[in-house]
């Protein structure tokens, strides 16, 4: 944060007034993160990155249609069982990225 604003700015300049911005945030955020403690992105924890299109589709166009009402009523299944899935695959996913140290797990 500046004076001049309340905008969060993470941009960095040669000057490091990100390092101020950390120390004052430091003191008066007490739940402030440190970027040391924030997670890596994983492209592994991502939901969405789950194949979820391909899966959707395998099982939702299994079998043939003979309606779009039809259609639509396998694709909410699937996407119902897929969440599901996902859901109960995340705790050994997370584990997975955690024994991986952050690295590709798949």
């Amino acid at each position: 944060m500046t004076q001049k604003s309340t905008k969060w700015s993470g941009s960095t300049s040669k000057t490091r007034p990100q390092v101020t911005k950390r120390k004052r945030l430091r003191e008066n955020v007490p739940d402030f993160i440190t970027v040391l403690e924030w997670p890596p992105y994983s492209p592994d924890l991502n939901p969405l990155d789950y194949s979820i299109w391909g899966y959707i589709e395998s099982i939702a166009c299994a079998e043939p249609h003979e309606s779009v009402k039809s259609l639509k009523k396998a694709i909410k299944k699937a996407w119902d069982e897929m969440v599901k899935r996902v859901v109960d695959s995340w705790p050994g996913r997370l584990q997975a990225c955690v024994n991986a140290e952050g690295g590709y797990i798949e």
